[in-house]
């Protein structure tokens, strides 16, 4: 392993971005995932299509560590992963500037996403709770 990936498990906060190999699409490959609770471990998966209204744009050009403009998913693919898997996906990240933690939400889109995750039919009211009180607006 090229870097510690227990120590990105460690500076993990709401907001970051980091890119884990992904066992839960098809084909497995690395993607880009969203802290939406640390406490958790919770992730939106970031995909470069959207599918539907669930999804919230994020542009390249307020999202520098994006080579295209993509999607943050905010439907029924909530990613949990407990925190040795964590480690364990992103140690599998080969590509030096994909280690670690790669970005953050822009702060300006921030509110809009939180507005979102509240109106979740596919959250339980207790997620909602848990990434509400972590996503605050800076």
């Amino acid at each position: 392993m090229s870097f510690d990936a227990q120590a990105i498990v460690r500076a993990l906060r709401p907001w970051d971005i980091i890119y884990p190999f992904d066992t839960q699409v098809r084909p497995n490959k690395h993607k880009m995932w969203a802290c939406v609770s640390r406490s958790d471990l919770w992730f939106y998966r970031i995909n470069t299509l959207s599918y539907g209204e669930a999804c919230y744009p994020l542009t390249q050009a307020t999202h520098g560590f994006l080579t295209h403009d993509s999607f943050l998913g905010l439907s029924g693919d909530l990613i949990h992963v407990s925190e040795i898997a964590l480690e364990h996906y992103l140690a599998r990240q080969e590509e030096e500037a994909k280690q670690g933690i790669v970005g953050k939400i822009d702060a300006a889109a921030r509110q809009n996403i939180r507005d979102r995750i509240s109106d979740r039919a596919t959250l339980s009211p207790a997620q909602i709770r848990t990434m509400l009180a972590e996503l605050v607006v800076s």
